[in-house]
């Protein structure tokens, strides 16, 4: 997973939500089913997600405590959020695309590679961009190369999504995120126990 990887996701998102105003849906204080956060936070959050990363893989393998990202959700226009998001994705695709193959970054679960980062970064794109699809009556599509990407390094465990009796990839990859459940499979309630991003295995404590 590369910078490319992360465009081609960024893209997906971006487009679908510039669909959504292009329509009219402008409301982004309508709440997402399921939980606490607006469409408009929804957003905010992916974008401030990203500028993390892309500070954190550029950073160094420490934590930088004194780094504070805000995503002003609650006064900005979607038409403003979807630009800072559209930012934020670039700032990270040029930060991944300039990092040596032995860089490593600070992450809550451990110090990570580029790929970690990406992979990181789809999912947020993909699962939030849901999110805030289910906030405004939408349905939202990932590319499926992505999510098969995003589970192959995150979630390994997941169940296959390769033959025909199999579940598609986009539906393993929200159920991997405890956004659905699966035949014979209960929605997940505590994803980030599952998640595996750390090319090591060594995990930092969580902040």
């Amino acid at each position: 997973m590369d910078g490319t990887t992360l465009r081609q996701a960024a893209r997906s998102c971006v487009r679908f939500l510039q669909q959504t105003i292009d329509d009219g849906d402008t409301d982004w204080r309508a709440g997402i089913p399921g939980m606490e956060w607006s469409v408009g936070r929804v957003v905010g959050h992916i974008a401030e997600t990203l500028l993390y990363y892309a500070a954190d893989l550029s950073g160094g393998p420490e934590e930088i405590r004194a780094l504070t990202v805000t995503v002003p959700d609650d006064t900005a226009t979607p038409t403003e959020l979807l630009a800072v998001l559209r930012a934020a994705a670039a700032t990270l695709a040029h930060v991944v695309d300039d990092t040596e193959p032995g860089d490593r970054g600070w992450h809550p679960t451990g110090v990570l590679d580029a790929t970690g980062f990406v992979a990181l970064a789809c999912d947020e794109l993909l699962i939030h961009t849901d999110d805030a699809a289910r906030g405004l009556g939408r349905v939202f599509w990932a590319p499926e190369p992505v999510a098969i990407a995003v589970l192959d390094r995150l979630f390994p465990d997941a169940p296959g999504c390769r033959g025909p009796a199999d579940p598609e990839a986009w539906d393993v990859l929200r159920w991997a995120n405890g956004r659905l459940d699966l035949p014979g499979r209960p929605r997940r309630s505590d994803w980030q126990s599952f998640l595996r991003a750390t090319p090591t295995g060594q995990h930092h404590s969580d902040r």
